[in-house]
């Protein structure tokens, strides 16, 4: 029984050490449909200043379609007012490809696609990232998950000979 637990901590020790120390590289890279008079959007995550935003591409198939980068105060406006309010916005758009934006106040970011055709639907097809200017955030950066897989390989190779060596202990015939 005390193996078990023993086992059992560890693979969970492994769990909780890989979650920290792999923080998500945001990405988004799909086609999406847009109905008319509404608006989509991608949480980009907490951004620090010398973090990019990256669009790729954002490819309306058909029409124009207006897109949005917004803190966390001017989301929070859209919801609950519908008042459309940003730094940057590309009104009617028939393609954006290789933007990069520079975040230069730290907060919450979002990119909004809106739909503002009365009668039509937009299918858009959609591929942005997050750029981050800390090497310790950003996945390209796998240093952090190296030093934390490597230590608990070790971790489970110590706990499994210790286990092994007590079973063959404790299986021992008496000596008389």
């Amino acid at each position: 029984m005390k193996n078990k637990k023993m086992i059992f901590g560890t693979i969970i020790l492994l769990f909780v050490m890989i979650g920290i120390s792999n923080t998500p590289n945001v990405s988004a890279e799909e086609t999406i449909e847009i109905p008319p008079l509404s608006y989509y959007y991608y949480h980009m995550g907490y951004l620090e200043n010398g973090d990019y935003i990256r669009i790729i591409n954002i490819n309306p198939e058909s029409g124009g379609i207006n897109v949005y980068i917004m803190n966390d105060r001017q989301f929070s406006r859209l919801q609950d007012t519908g008042y459309f309010s940003s730094e940057k916005m590309w009104e009617d758009i028939a393609q954006i490809s290789g933007w990069s934006i520079e975040i230069t106040d730290d907060d919450y970011y979002y990119v909004v696609l809106y739909n503002d055709d009365i009668l039509f639907s937009r299918t858009v097809v959609v591929d942005i990232e997050i750029l981050y200017h800390s090497p310790a955030k950003s996945n390209d950066n796998n240093w952090n998950l190296l030093f934390i897989i490597l230590p608990a390989i070790a971790v489970v190779i110590v706990v499994l000979v210790l286990v092994i060596r007590h079973k063959r202990k404790s299986s021992g015939e008496p000596i008389i």
